[in-house]
């Protein structure tokens, strides 16, 4: 079951999808279980394939026609669980902790811009650039290595890699990126 649990991945771009999209995958499965014929449910509180879940989450639940209570106790507890609680019951790799202590959570390298938005003066797909009004970017959110162009309704469309930022006479800050991708 961890097996199937961790080859189980989530990814941006499809195969033969021609589109230029990053793709590291990511794993969003946080944990696996069977479902097994087996009519005690009381004496198999003890097993350690039930035990198991708590532990690692990962492990069997046993049903049949007569024997269902342990599988709606868990998936009403799996339904009502929050972000935060799944979080918590998720194994996480070796050394994890140490490479969350190492990033820097106050680096904000990515500006989401509103299309259409008050805040955005020119946004030109086809020329790789778009102008934000000065007063909507304060000096601790620089630099800004990405530009995301955001559609409500829709999401983000498309990004691209800034090459160069710069401002003008009004303060305002124009971004050149290197390319606009297309996001599915």
């Amino acid at each position: 079951m961890h097996r199937y649990r961790d080859a189980i991945l989530y990814g941006m771009s499809h195969a033969g999808d021609k589109k230029d999209v990053p793709g590291p995958y990511d794993r969003t499965m946080f944990g696996a279980y069977v479902l097994f014929p087996y009519s005690n449910e009381e004496k198999y509180k003890e097993h350690d394939f039930y035990r198991s879940i708590g532990t690692v989450n990962i492990g069997g639940l046993p049903f049949l026609s007569a024997a269902t209570i342990m599988v709606r106790e868990f998936l009403e507890e799996l339904i009502s669980d929050t972000g935060e609680s799944a979080f918590e019951k998720a194994t996480l790799p070796r050394d994890i902790e140490e490479k969350l202590a190492r990033v820097d959570w106050a680096k904000r390298d990515v500006l989401i811009v509103n299309m259409p938005g008050e805040a955005v003066m020119t946004a030109w797909p086809d020329e790789h650039s778009c102008v934000v009004r000065g007063d909507e970017i304060s000096e601790e959110h620089l630099p800004i290595h990405y530009v995301a162009l955001y559609k409500p309704g829709v999401g983000i469309e498309r990004f691209g890699t800034v090459l160069f930022s710069q401002t003008d006479e009004a303060d305002n800050y124009g971004f050149k990126v290197d390319k606009w991708r297309q996001l599915p």
